[in-house]
């Protein structure tokens, strides 16, 4: 149902405006070992989460001040990419391949 062709469309333009880190999704487990193993490895990841690296957006100084829009000149640099900016901002084109993480003004 969370993908680019499903129902509610791609989960990580859904969590987008909500994530600092990048998200840990489960689907629903079709066992107890599945859902052991997937409570196991949200504890390893808790364990670090301090030491994880933020997500990548698109800094405040791209956006005009009043309309809240990309600015035309930032606009224009990203225009003739292969990829939006992030996942938020695509600019009609395709999703980045590596999520948040190639935004970049």
């Amino acid at each position: 149902m969370f993908s680019p062709t499903g129902i509610n469309g791609d989960m990580n333009v859904t969590l987008w405006p909500l994530q600092v880190l990048a998200p840990q999704i489960f689907w629903a487990p079709a066992s107890a070992e599945d859902r052991k193993s997937m409570l196991e490895s949200w504890s390893t990841r808790l364990q670090g989460l301090l030491e994880e690296k933020l997500l990548s957006f698109i800094p405040l100084d791209c956006f005009d001040e009043k309309a809240f829009q990309l600015k035309p000149d930032v606009h224009e640099k990203h225009a003739s990419k292969e990829f939006g900016l992030t996942v938020g901002i695509h600019l009609n084109m395709p999703l980045p391949p590596h999520s948040q993480m190639k935004a970049g003004c």
